[in-house]
């Protein structure tokens, strides 16, 4: 498969999940659920490579890197290498590992990059369609501010969706009321939870899909910017 670029990961955390080193490249090695089957996965200046091997053989599963093999046996392979691979980002990258992998998909996917309005909130970022419309705020806020009775602060992404499905999403461990927004549309996602890459990928994309549709109300966007200012204007801690 083509390298993939990812966020830098931490040497000390890529030790810690089995990795070996030589010279700047990280080696793992993890069995495949396919009998017989390994893939080695390969870290080098925030690339990702991965290789599948046929132990039996011992030689290199060739029909991994061929595009026109299609077949149920080697796409449940290319699945679950797939899914060693975002494991492996999401134990292993530097910082807080869902704000970081948000902001770069967001980038690569719309070419959206966060602003930064508040002096007083400086790791506050909105996120814009390409339109100039808010469909996420990602904020660095204390625990408490969510109702958790726990000292310390946390990041945390609003997004905004359907108000019926907002009122099934939230949970109170994941998911929450949208913190300094207009609670019917928006909701906010703690993001130092176990949560599913690929439902949180999912909840940005209806976000950005909502705000870029043509029914959204430009006067609901201007009253959600300003509820969302005069929150922070001197209560942000």
């Amino acid at each position: 498969m083509k390298n993939k670029r990812v966020q830098k990961l931490s040497e000390q955390k890529l030790l810690q999940y089995g990795c070996s080193k030589e010279g700047m490249t990280y080696r793992c090695i993890r069995k495949l659920k396919a009998p017989d089957f390994y893939a080695v996965i390969t870290y080098e200046g925030q690339e990702l490579h991965a290789e599948v091997y046929d132990a039996q053989l011992r030689e290199p599963y060739t029909p991994f890197h061929v595009p026109g093999a299609n077949g149920s046996f080697v796409s449940s392979i290319r699945e679950e290498v797939e899914e060693l691979l975002e494991d492996m980002v999401q134990q292993c990258i530097d910082g807080n590992p869902y704000r970081t992998r948000i902001l770069d998909y967001v980038a690569e996917r719309y070419q959206s990059y966060p602003q930064f309005p508040w002096k007083s909130a400086p790791e506050h970022g909105t996120l814009k369609t390409a339109k100039g419309k808010w469909y996420g705020v990602i904020m660095h806020i204390p625990y408490r501010s969510l109702g958790i009775d726990v000292d310390g602060m946390t990041d945390v992404c609003n997004l905004k969706n359907r108000p019926e499905f907002i009122q099934e999403l939230i949970d109170y461990k994941c998911f929450y009321p949208a913190y300094h927004m207009n609670k019917t549309y928006w909701f906010t996602i703690l993001l130092d939870q176990k949560l599913s890459w690929k439902q949180l990928q999912k909840l940005i994309d209806e976000s950005y899909r909502l705000v870029n549709s043509v029914g959204i109300s430009e006067k609901r966007e201007v009253i959600e910017k300003e509820l969302l200012s005069n929150g922070m204007d001197g209560t942000i801690e």
